[in-house]
């Protein structure tokens, strides 16, 4: 979860993915969208030199896809709460509500 975005060779990471995966089984990749509340907060964090950020590439659906669009199965999204919400609208109903 939230790792993708941290490997030099995102391509070729999933060829040993797959290559280790069960037959029959699936990866699930989960990541920081690129183009989201989320990811803008932490492409800003990113610019600090002691940021765990600094050396992301946050990706967008498209460039997930690109991965292995042949065997992609769906894309989905979550965290929908935005990241200045106050503490107690972080709750699942209320990313139930916002999805």
């Amino acid at each position: 979860m939230a790792a993708v975005e941290f490997i030099d060779d995102p391509k070729k990471a999933m060829q040993e993915m797959k290559r280790v995966v069960k037959p029959g089984g699936k990866i699930l990749l989960g990541t920081i969208r690129k183009d989201s509340d989320w990811g803008e907060i932490y492409q800003k964090q990113a610019k600090k030199d002691d940021s765990v950020f600094s050396d992301a590439n946050f990706k967008k659906p498209e460039d997930l896809k690109k991965l292995d669009k042949d065997n992609l199965v769906e894309i989905k999204e979550c965290l929908f709460i935005p990241p200045d919400s106050p503490e107690e609208k972080i709750n699942w109903e209320e990313e139930n509500r916002l999805a």
